[in-house]
């Protein structure tokens, strides 16, 4: 984390403001923690060089395309730069990332089930954030997958989770929902 301090000001009012944790506050405070991976690497693609490799956060090249086009469609309020993106080789990277940006290790993310079983491993691996799944049997008004799509289902079964968690010992930071 680059001499940075959990404890340091700056760590604390990012976490405050943005909801990060710890390890993802002192990467956003860094602002540069891939650099030095890159430049460790000393070998990267370009088109004159082929066999080079694309590193931690994707090519330079597709996150200035991307940047540009996420400014050029969506007009943030911020203009995005391609150090603002980070592309992953997929999905399970992408949500490692996230967790590991959002959580503490041993915090968890809720899940509604039925959900991909690869997602307990792909989360507790390298961020050591425990997956919570939100069961449905058992929940008032629930019978059969079609219920899913009723709000008053999602929520009951959403609070019940949490609570559960909470009973737990775990501390539920986020909710994951893919469709």
């Amino acid at each position: 984390m680059d001499g940075l301090h959990p404890d340091d000001e700056r760590v604390g009012a990012v976490m405050d403001q943005h909801h990060f944790s710890v390890r993802g506050a002192c990467g956003f405070v860094n602002q540069d923690v891939w650099g030095p991976c890159e430049k460790s690497m000393g070998n990267p693609w370009t088109p004159t060089n082929p066999p080079g490799i694309t590193g931690p956060r994707g090519s330079h090249h597709l996150r200035n395309v991307a940047a540009a086009f996420l400014n050029e469609e969506f007009h943030p309020n911020y203009t995005i730069r391609a150090e603002n993106l980070c592309v992953t080789p997929g999905l399970a990277s992408a949500i490692d990332a996230l967790a590991w940006a959002v959580c503490n290790e041993r915090d968890g993310i809720l899940i509604p089930q039925p959900f991909y079983n690869g997602f307990s491993v792909d989360i507790l691996n390298r961020s050591k954030v425990r997956v919570v799944s939100i069961p449905y049997t058992g929940v008032e008004e629930y019978s059969s997958l079609e219920d899913l799509f009723c709000p008053t289902v999602n929520s009951r079964a959403l609070e019940a989770a949490f609570q559960d968690a909470k009973q737990k010992g775990i501390n539920p930071r986020a909710l994951l929902i893919l469709q």
